[in-house]
């Protein structure tokens, strides 16, 4: 049986390289599928289902970038999710390009295509090197170099995304590496469709969500005072998206699940939350 990993396609994109690099420091053999919108790619892990009859066993997913900071839309659904967890992560050096066509004028660029997060990673460059040009949002980076390929007249269009992929559409590289930082790194989780986290396993790192009862002063601070012991990697709040001023807490802590210990303070957690659940006990791939 085909056992595959879900990604944002197509063949090209920065999860379709996080995909392949994991896989192959991880010796899976998967087969990445390819979805056109992110919603797609937790849908099918969630689901186990790719269409076609296509097992879904892990997906890769972006979920915080250097520059631009969070990408929100996975932790609002692993809140939600029933059998999803995070298994991994990665950490990846990302380099933006600008690609277009052979010619081109980059003072006479009207038209930046890419999707939102590379767009907003290098604003610096768009601002001062084609600051005439008109942003337009695609689902992907590959997408956004496809619509170049395909309005083969526009020579005053550009794209920023991967230009491994140019010498397929017959593009160049008009300015190499044009993020806001130079060192732009993404880091990507692994999902697995799994209802549960094994306790037995080593892990480096615990992601856990929680919100609180309501009308309670201080409880924010009650609950994290009970972590005092364990290194806090990253706090965030995210709406319920169901009553205006209401939250649910991401966390990330430095422990090992499979500790007695560390699963105790857990379950004290648990006791003054309102909703807990552990999204995930893992361990990072290798950085790359």
């Amino acid at each position: 049986m085909t056992h595959y990993i879900a990604c944002l396609g197509p063949e090209g994109t920065f999860s379709y390289l996080g995909a392949l690099r994991y896989l192959e420091q991880t010796n899976k053999d998967f087969v990445p599928c390819f979805f056109s919108e992110m919603s797609g790619v937790l849908n099918a892990v969630e689901t186990a289902s790719g269409g076609a009859e296509r097992l879904i066993e892990e997906a890769i997913v972006p979920i915080e970038n250097l520059i631009e900071g969070t990408i929100t839309q996975p932790l609002d659904f692993l809140v939600h999710a029933q059998s999803t967890i995070i298994v991994s992560e990665m950490v990846m050096e990302i380099q933006q390009d600008l690609i277009g066509r052979v010619g081109t004028d980059l003072s006479q660029v009207t038209k930046v295509i890419s999707h939102p997060q590379p767009l907003a990673q290098c604003m610096k460059f768009i601002e001062k090197k084609i600051p005439k040009a008109q942003l337009e949002y695609s689902p992907s980076t590959v997408e956004a170099i496809e619509r170049i390929y395909r309005h083969n007249d526009k020579k005053d269009w550009v794209a920023i995304g991967n230009s491994s992929v140019n010498a397929k559409y017959g593009l160049v590289t008009l300015a190499e590496n044009i993020s806001d930082v130079q060192n732009n790194k993404t880091r990507f989780l692994i999902l697995r469709h799994q209802k549960e986290v094994d306790m037995t396993l080593p892990s480096h790192k615990i992601t856990i969500v929680f919100s609180l009862p309501k009308d309670q002063p201080g409880g924010l601070h009650t609950t994290l005072g009970l972590l005092q012991h364990i290194n806090l990697t990253k706090i965030e709040s995210r709406p319920s998206k169901e009553v205006l001023g209401e939250y649910y807490f991401f966390i990330d802590l430095v422990a090992d699940y499979s500790q007695s210990g560390i699963r105790d303070t857990l379950k004290e957690v648990e006791a003054h939350t309102d909703t807990f659940k552990i999204l995930g006990a893992y361990q990072e791939v290798k950085r790359c």
